[in-house]
């Protein structure tokens, strides 16, 4: 498949914005789409990944749990519960972690912490979460590595959540395709101004 040429910069400008709408008028408007195919390239199979209606409905749930996301993460019941989780293992110096899960209406569930486990589990906090949540939280203590953990992008990928890790460093979210964003930068993000 090839780009048609009249529309590359209203493609990139939409992926920078993440706004799906642009690009679909430019659909709608001209006579060709975006991407065209030559006449020697075999049709595209409905639900095929280079299908450009499928491609049209991935940047629309992309730019959806964008816009989720942020929403999240200056939404004032999350907040406090992140600031409720770093108080909890004592402003990161507690040899534990906490955290909770995220209904599917954003809204934050209950504390849970890893203070039982013995040992390395200590640093490993299991969160329950139901098939319909959001995603996960939770604090790295200032023991543990500050940035998301192979396991957290894992759990994200498996699970198909958002997962977000908060530590020293700040805030990081992990999409459910795994990409990594530093959020907030420092410890205390929870109680700056939205």
């Amino acid at each position: 498949m090839k780009l048609n040429p009249r529309f590359a910069s209203m493609l990139v400008l939409s992926t920078i914005l993440g706004n799906a709408e642009v690009q679909h008028l430019a659909w709608a408007d001209e006579s060709k789409p975006p991407l065209t195919q030559s006449a020697t390239e075999a049709p595209t199979k409905l639900g095929s990944k280079d299908n450009p209606a499928r491609a049209v409905e991935k940047r629309n749930s992309a730019s959806t749990l964008r816009k989720r996301m942020s929403e999240l993460e200056r939404s004032t019941a999350f907040r406090k519960a992140a600031g409720d989780a770093w108080h909890a293992i004592q402003k990161g110096n507690a040899p534990f972690e906490s955290g909770f899960a995220i209904d599917q209406h954003g809204q934050p569930g209950e504390l849970q912490s890893s203070m039982s486990a013995a040992g390395e589990r200590a640093h490993h906090l299991s969160i329950v979460f139901s098939s319909d949540s959001l995603g996960t939280f939770h604090v790295h203590n200032n023991f543990a590595n500050a940035i998301p953990s192979p396991a957290d992008i894992s759990i994200a990928k498996t699970t198909h959540k958002i997962v977000y890790v908060s530590s020293r460093e700040g805030l990081y979210s992990i999409t459910p395709d795994g990409n990594v964003r530093h959020v907030f930068i420092n410890s205390t993000w929870f109680d700056q101004k939205k």
